[in-house]
């Protein structure tokens, strides 16, 4: 008796794993019912089969169908496409076209005006003064600055390629003097003097401009403060000399300048970094560059996707992303159409890269 039943057992067990696909086939569908059951295994004994039924009729409550549930609008819809990048393309360093008159020293440049009244201004240390350019065909409009080293409103003592645009104002820094001069850029009149006293303005080079709020470096006193340029009021200044994240190491050639995403970016020179700042209370926020990838970083530019930055001791262009990874250099010394001898100024303007070459040919070349 023992026997039998050891044998019904296996056969049991043989039985339900036979059944088993059977059940999960079915039960994506239909419940199993108990008829399908018991045809499969006609011809067992009367006691297996009552097994099997009651195997069934397990099988049977456990495969009831689940309630279907809604299809997610989610999943039936396809995968979005996603928007293209508005990121601007990254350049290739193609010469484009350069300056053809005499510059001497040429520092920093800027862009100001539209379309057909679009103009450039370029600072020449070494002639103490500004040329202001028609953009398209690089005619001369009119010269800021007598030429020779002064004081006086309309002179110019080193000017060490600070300058920005903005409407009808151009702003010039005056590194000897230690003041930023404004001028009307249409007619070169002067407007009005920002500093002009060393122990509040000291040895001022690279500048930037938001809204009424001016960004100075100043090289005297390692710092970077920022004016109310129509006052002519200090409104809050960070830095010291050192190597801190908030300290700098500046040289006459180091620039900065306001992202598209609102930060401020530093050529920190001696200390071989860019820096990053929050323009509003000075917060340090990042910084890159250092070792072979960026040695006495000088003009700074951004497009909206790109940290563009003149690298004079070695005579090239340095390529960054926004958030500071290392893209490429390009660019070589020498006095070629497209090569460099210590670039300074920098800006990118129109999908253009414009740079300022202060030795050799002393020129300014437009890249693609």
């Amino acid at each position: 008796m023992e026997q039998s039943r050891k044998i019904d057992m296996l056969k049991v067990l043989d039985c339900e794993r036979k059944i088993k696909p059977v059940i999960e086939e079915a039960s994506k569908v239909d419940p199993v019912p108990i008829a399908e059951v018991n045809t499969i295994f006609e011809g067992e004994t009367s006691e297996l089969q009552t097994t099997l039924k009651t195997i069934g009729t397990v099988r049977e409550a456990k495969a009831q169908p689940v309630p279907k549930q809604p299809e997610s609008k989610a999943k039936a819809q396809p995968v979005p496409k996603q928007p293209e990048s508005k990121g601007t393309p990254l350049l290739e360093g193609k010469f484009e076209r350069k300056t053809t008159i005499s510059l001497n020293g040429p520092r920093g440049i800027a862009i100001g005006g539209k379309g057909s009244d679009m103009i450039i201004a370029i600072v020449e240390c070494g002639a103490h003064r500004v040329q202001i350019f028609r953009w398209n065909d690089l005619r001369v409009l009119r010269v800021i600055g007598t030429g020779k080293r002064g004081n006086g409103s309309q002179e110019f003592n080193c000017p060490c390629g600070g300058v920005v645009i903005q409407g009808e104002e151009i702003f010039v820094s005056d590194y000897n003097n230690h003041r930023v001069q404004v001028f009307n850029v249409h007619n070169g009149s002067y407007c009005r003097t920002i500093g002009g006293d060393s122990s509040k303005l000291s040895y001022p080079v690279g500048l930037a401009i938001r809204g009424d709020e001016l960004f100075v470096i100043e090289y005297g006193n390692k710092r970077i403060s920022v004016w109310n340029h129509k006052n002519g009021t200090i409104l809050r200044q960070w830095g010291k000399e050192g190597k801190g994240d908030s300290e700098f190491a500046f040289t006459p050639y180091s620039f900065l300048c306001l992202a598209p995403n609102g930060e401020l970016l530093v050529s920190d020179s001696n200390n071989h970094v860019v820096k990053v700042f929050n323009p509003n209370n000075g917060q340090f926020i990042r910084k890159f560059g250092g070792g072979d990838q960026l040695q006495y970083p000088s003009g700074i530019t951004v497009s909206n996707s790109h940290v563009y930055i003149a690298e004079g001791e070695k005579s090239r262009i340095v390529v960054y992303s926004l958030s500071g990874e290392f893209i490429k250099t390009w660019g070589s010394k020498g006095k070629g159409d497209g090569e460099f001898d210590s670039p300074r100024g920098i800006l990118f303007v129109n999908d253009q890269l414009v740079v300022a070459n202060r030795e050799g040919k002393q020129n300014v070349q437009w890249f693609l």
